[in-house]
């Protein structure tokens, strides 16, 4: 065991030392209590930099805690940046409150996730097929969960073998793309594979049956593995629907931060693939999904004045129920504003028509 998580903890490094200009992060693998102190984590911190009086978060909780010390090889000091083995004595949080396998991080850089869209290398060794929804031993950072690998684009898949998956865990992680993990069979206890996390907030992915879904899944895969973070932003978008993501989510999506993300953001925006639809948030939606909720209103809108002709129209919030999924408020507001702007549509008080509807009552 003690083996394996080495094995990680060195992937790990190797991919994120020179990230110290990133959010903080360092997977805890042990917590004690010192006495007059309170609650001490150690780890190996696998990016960015923290420093004594730091408002730090621990997840997947989103706890806070406040480091009030910070020891590297049993020497105090005030910071501690990436690839540094440390201690740090937290404030505000008991020991109880924390395990092995959480993650002591910079505040809003992590999300708590079940699923994760993942590449898979299944070891040559692996001593059978690897079947659909297999349950296994998943190592990431320091932690350890139980989960299901499904098999997206197979019922089964062979030693030597490479394959996109999703990773259905029984406990959330917080984790960033391009972070490792390693398998191990469930029973008995072997090591079977590892790959690299593509998706650390995925939504869940069905087995496709028809050709044209299989293509779906497979552009998806290949975005994340190959894709520019350009597009992989508007995949994101693409998939959050009319919810839409704010800047935060798709920063942790991306696993980049400051103006790092902000230079990404900027290329989408500047080809008018993606919209603002809330600046005090920083709210974004795909384009094309803000032309569909465009014409959403619209259709809706109409099949209600074709059906109750007497009547001037509807609020805003019964037009909003009258779509099939959710629909953000700030994303359908940003829709319907474009529609008053255009004249397409009135808001008179609170009820909102056609610009073309007109009740006339006809003399008996």
């Amino acid at each position: 065991m003690d083996e394996v998580v080495k094995t990680i903890d060195s992937m790990v490094i190797e991919d994120h030392f020179n990230e110290v200009y990133g959010p903080f992060r360092l997977p805890i693998d042990r917590v004690f209590a010192m006495k007059g102190f309170g609650a001490v984590v150690t780890g190996t911190s696998v990016s960015g930099r923290t420093a004594l009086g730091d408002d730090l978060r621990l997840y997947p909780t989103a706890r806070t805690a406040k480091v009030r010390g910070i020891q590297i090889h049993s020497e105090t000091v005030e910071v501690v940046e990436a690839g540094h083995r440390t201690a740090i004595n937290l404030q505000g949080t008991e020991k109880e409150d924390i395990e092995r396998g959480m993650v002591l991080a910079s505040a809003e850089c992590l999300a708590p996730s079940y699923m994760l869209d993942c590449s898979l290398n299944y070891l040559k060794s692996a001593p059978k097929p690897l079947k659909h929804r297999a349950r296994v031993r998943v190592h990431l950072g320091t932690a350890e969960i139980i989960g299901r690998v499904s098999l997206l684009d197979r019922e089964e898949l062979q030693p030597g073998d490479e394959a996109p998956i999703q990773l259905l865990l029984e406990s959330e992680v917080a984790v960033w793309p391009a972070d490792r993990y390693v398998i191990r069979s469930y029973s008995p206890v072997a090591t079977i594979g590892g790959g690299l996390v593509l998706g650390n907030v995925s939504p869940r992915k069905r087995k496709r049956l028809t050709e044209k879904d299989q293509n779906y899944n497979t552009d998806v895969f290949n975005i994340l593995m190959h894709g520019i973070p350009e597009e992989k932003c508007l995949l994101y978008l693409k998939e959050s629907g009319m919810a839409g993501l704010t800047a935060k989510d798709l920063g942790i999506r991306l696993g980049l931060f400051g103006k790092h993300l902000d230079k990404v953001l900027q290329i989408p925006l500047s080809t008018k693939k993606m919209v603002v639809v809330d600046s005090a948030t920083q709210r974004y939606v795909d384009r094309s999904i803000a032309e569909e909720v465009v014409e959403g209103i619209v259709s809706f809108l109409e099949s209600y004045h074709r059906s109750n002709p007497l009547k001037n129209g509807l609020s805003k919030e019964e037009v909003r129920s009258g779509f099939q999924q959710f629909v953000d408020p700030k994303v359908f507001n940003y829709c319907l504003n474009d529609l008053l702007r255009k004249k397409t549509v009135v808001q008179e008080e609170s009820i909102i028509r056609m610009a073309g509807h007109e009740v006339v009552l006809k003399a008996d």
